[in-house]
């Protein structure tokens, strides 16, 4: 037995154990379908100085394999869109494959069935494609892929593997008018807005699943389903970490550049009512990105003088800088927006509606935005315009 098949047999059982394979197929699927042969032989481990190092399997088979089929954790398979300047040293990942319980949790959520028309928004690999191709059959599963050279390696790979999948290089958030409609549509990148092109491609009483990411937390896996109307409702099944499509990422947000010398002189000094304790909690920081959709931070820790949060809105037009004293907040702002009073208003209403959790959240995404409210209520929690229509 290889190394490669002496990982899968262990990935097999420790992910049945914890009863990942929900239904037969999918435990089935992921025996008959090695992970390792849809894995580049370089691949990208995070360096503990930052970045990325290539790994090579060549150099070390052992270590190469043992990530492949780690159960709970990704791995990088482009760094720096495919063109790092430095050979063999990467500054940002840029495509990955996803932890093996991570798309085992997104299949359950999708509930593939025999001859669903399904569309994959980023082919990565082309491994998860491959599953779903298992599932739904062949000539069933297109595949959308930005990067033509990830596009290329996904086809090769399913095509040695036998899976007959329509690989497509372009940009997926248009998805793939000439194949649709389609029963099943999943997002292995997160986006800040559902494009409503999925929701037009997809037939009435079809599932979405997709990442949803957010400034202040790390995101949710969106379950949605599409009505006869040309809307989709749905909720969040949990939180979920995955790289944004390139059109929707966030620029980094770096407080050096943003905050020069001159807008501090001409900042306004202010108390705050603002309690950064209670953005420690994850859904509490959920519910804040909800409020302010458009707004970055950044909260240092404490050391030992109390702790710093910073906010700046997208368009860089508004920022503060809010300090936790022992004598309260104390807050820095800049620009037509107070930033500050946004993020405690948010707080204040997800304690008004009872602390909310991620998935006490519904979701109705229409071609006017998306809102979202809490449980069974008719009262609007927040409301985003989303996106321009493309």
């Amino acid at each position: 037995m290889s190394i490669e098949d002496d990982r899968l047999a262990g990935a097999v059982e420790a992910l049945d154990a914890l009863g990942e394979f929900e239904h037969p197929w999918m435990g089935a699927a992921f025996a008959g379908i090695p992970r390792h042969r849809f894995v580049p032989d370089a691949v990208w481990m995070p360096d503990p100085g930052g970045g990325y190092r290539a790994l090579e399997r060549s150099a070390e088979p052992a270590r190469w394999a043992e990530a492949v089929y780690a159960p709970h954790a990704p791995l990088v398979v482009q760094v720096d869109d495919g063109r790092p300047a430095v050979p063999g040293v990467g500054r940002e990942a840029s495509s990955s494959i996803s932890a093996p319980s991570a798309v085992l949790f997104m299949l359950r959520a999708l509930d593939v069935q025999p001859g669903d028309r399904v569309l994959e928004i980023g082919a990565g690999t082309g491994w998860n494609a491959a599953l779903l191709c298992e599932r739904a059959g062949p000539d069933r599963v297109c595949t959308i892929e930005i990067d033509p050279a990830l596009a290329a390696r996904a086809r090769e790979a399913l095509e040695t593997a036998g899976c007959r999948v329509d690989v497509v290089c372009r940009d997926g958030e248009l998805g793939h008018r000439e194949h649709a409609p389609f029963e099943r549509v999943i997002a292995t990148a997160a986006v800040g807005h559902v494009p409503h092109a999925w929701i037009e491609q997809s037939a009435p009483g079809g599932v979405i699943v997709a990442p949803r990411i957010v400034p202040f937390h790390q995101g949710g896996l969106l379950r949605l389903v599409v009505a006869d109307d040309g809307t989709a409702s749905g909720s969040f099944d949990g939180g979920v970490m995955f790289m944004p499509t390139r059109g929707q990422r966030f620029t980094r947000f770096d407080p050096a550049t943003l905050i020069t010398d001159n807008a501090w002189e001409h900042s306004v000094e202010d108390t705050t009512a603002l309690d950064i304790a209670a953005l420690d909690d994850v859904h509490a920081r959920f519910a804040t990105s909800l409020r302010v959709p458009d707004v970055h931070h950044l909260l240092e820790p404490d050391r030992g003088q109390g702790r710093t949060l910073w906010l700046a809105d997208a368009a860089g037009t508004s920022w503060a800088v809010v300090r936790d004293t022992t004598d309260g907040g104390e807050v820095n702002r800049f620009g037509p927006r107070d930033l500050a009073q946004e993020a405690h208003d948010a707080l204040v209403l997800w304690e008004k509606t009872q602390r909310p959790r991620l998935w006490d959240f519904r979701t109705t995404v229409t071609p006017h935005g998306t809102t979202y409210r809490v449980g069974d209520t008719d009262q609007p929690f927040a409301q985003d315009p989303g996106a321009p229509r493309r």
